[in-house]
């Protein structure tokens, strides 16, 4: 008897203990520790009910758990919780958006497990409830988010893929149509420098350059440079691209923003083109004022001053030697003749009034045979011009092509011949000055021969084009097309 005793005293012992160690673990935990019976009515809720849905747990005692839940889940769960109790089953995860006793709303996810008796009918089920609101609400953040950012990534001018050091792994629309892809499928998987020429512009091998710009984001977080890529078709683009670090799923990728820049690089190009065009003509201009400068100051200004010095003389003379004073006006005179005639040359050769007068086509004229009267190739002229006068910038420029373009020839090509077409045709002028000396490459014309380079300019800055055709000992064929604009005043209608 004594022994019974002392075992029954050992088991409600080790029961306390159990009972004490519940107690802990309800203290302890911040989860909802409940009990139903077989009618689904709250038997027992743990004190942490409060915390987690505003009731005490006497207020929770009771009453049945869908009366806490918003009707609709209520609607969702009862038939789903009715077969578990009906079957004696555990439930892992029960999720359900239950009422704070203050009006918000509160997720809970629930476990549960049947309580039996020693024949195995139900008494009912213990569990718990674990509020998950806020993780909810930051999936719910998280799928907006990346929501948000795959309506950006798809609606992107600008190519956006995601990629990991092996390789890409998504694109938007957008890199499909720059890389020239028809398929996702075709894109995904590869690797940056599969989409690139074998090297850089620098030289640097694109594989390990690739590889060294994703590690580089990888282990800064960003990284932003130019790359020349390579799309299906084997066509070559320059591309600003921006590689930043993110976290996708606990995985660390990389988003890469890749921009076609090869219109930005034409222009730029173009603007420096534009630059050195203008610093060239401004260096040509210089030049001409220069030499324009010794011109006046070695001869007209010689002329105008010899002239001078003879009248001042002829002041002193009319008196007393009136014979030697007759003579010094001739001299006076000679000399002023030579300034206008210097005077006329200078102005021939800005803007030759007859190009004014009558034409491009007489000056052109005019300026072929000045020329063969001088040492060098005999120039000939064919004109076929069924226009008019020209707008006068477009003569100014037709004439000083054949100018330089003549000057070239007899300074250059050692030919016996040159010759000079102008012709109408299309809506267009046709200039071609031709000779057949020694000829030379285009492709090694220094950047300071400034000859052909104005000829050039000359002709795209008026929306023409120009070819040099010329090669050793073939001769050198220039050939400018200038958009065709006839004067206001020689159009129909014109003044």
């Amino acid at each position: 008897m004594q022994s019974q005793i002392e075992e029954l005293q050992k088991r409600i012992e080790m029961l306390e203990t159990l009972v004490a160690t519940f107690r802990s673990l309800v203290e302890i935990t911040s989860d909802f520790i409940w009990e139903v019976d077989q009618e689904m009515i709250f038997t027992y809720a743990s004190p942490n009910v409060t915390d987690i849905l505003g009731y005490e747990p006497g207020e929770v005692v009771g009453k049945r758990p869908f009366d806490f839940m918003l009707p609709d889940e209520t609607g969702r769960l009862a038939g789903w919780v009715q077969d578990r109790f009906e079957q004696k089953k555990s439930f892992a995860v029960l999720e359900a958006v239950h009422q704070h006793k203050d009006g918000r709303r509160v997720v809970l996810e629930t476990s549960g497990v049947p309580i039996l008796d020693g024949e195995g009918n139900l008494l009912g089920f213990r569990g718990i409830g674990r509020d998950i609101s806020k993780r909810k609400q930051a999936e719910q953040n998280m799928l907006e988010s990346e929501r948000k950012f795959r309506a950006l990534f798809e609606s992107s001018n600008d190519a956006v893929m995601l990629l990991d050091k092996d390789g890409f792994l998504d694109c938007n629309d957008a890199t499909l149509h720059i890389f020239g892809c028809s398929t996702r499928a075709e894109f995904v998987g590869k690797h940056p420098s599969e989409l690139s020429p074998r090297t850089q512009p620098n030289g640097t091998s694109s594989l390990k350059a690739a590889e060294a710009k994703i590690a580089l984001a990888i282990e800064t977080g960003r990284a932003h440079f130019e790359w020349l890529h390579r799309r299906i078709d084997g066509s070559e683009f320059m591309a600003d691209v921006l590689l930043s670090s993110m976290d996708l799923k606990g995985k660390t990728v990389l988003q890469a923003v890749v921009r076609d820049i090869d219109e930005k690089k034409r222009a730029e190009k173009a603007i420096l083109r534009e630059r050195t065009t203008l610093r060239r003509l401004l260096e040509s201009s210089d030049r001409d004022r220069k030499l324009m400068a010794y011109e006046i100051h070695d001869g007209l200004t010689q002329h105008i001053v010899g002239a001078k010095m003879q009248f001042e003389t002829i002041m002193h003379l009319l008196d007393e030697n009136p014979e030697e004073a007759a003579k010094g006006i001739d001299r006076g005179m000679n000399s002023l003749n030579q300034g206008i005639g210097e005077a006329r040359r200078l102005i021939s050769g800005l803007r030759p009034p007859i190009l004014d007068e009558v034409g491009v086509v007489a000056a052109i004229q005019h300026l072929v045979h000045d020329v063969s009267e001088q040492d060098g190739p005999k120039p000939e002229f064919v004109a076929d011009v069924g226009c008019g006068r020209l707008e006068p910038l477009l003569e100014n420029a037709i004439f000083r092509i054949v100018q330089e373009s003549l000057a070239n020839a007899r300074q250059h090509s050692k030919s016996d011949r040159v010759q000079v077409q102008l012709t109408q045709r299309e809506g267009q002028i046709l200039i071609e000055v031709r000779d057949w000396g020694i000829g030379f490459d285009p492709e090694d014309v220094a950047e300071t021969c400034f000859g052909l380079r104005g000829i050039q300019e000359r002709a795209r800055l008026l929306g023409g084009r120009t070819t040099i055709d010329s090669a050793a000992e073939k001769g050198t064929r220039i050939i400018a097309a200038l958009p065709l604009v006839e004067s206001e005043e020689t159009k129909p209608g014109g003044r």
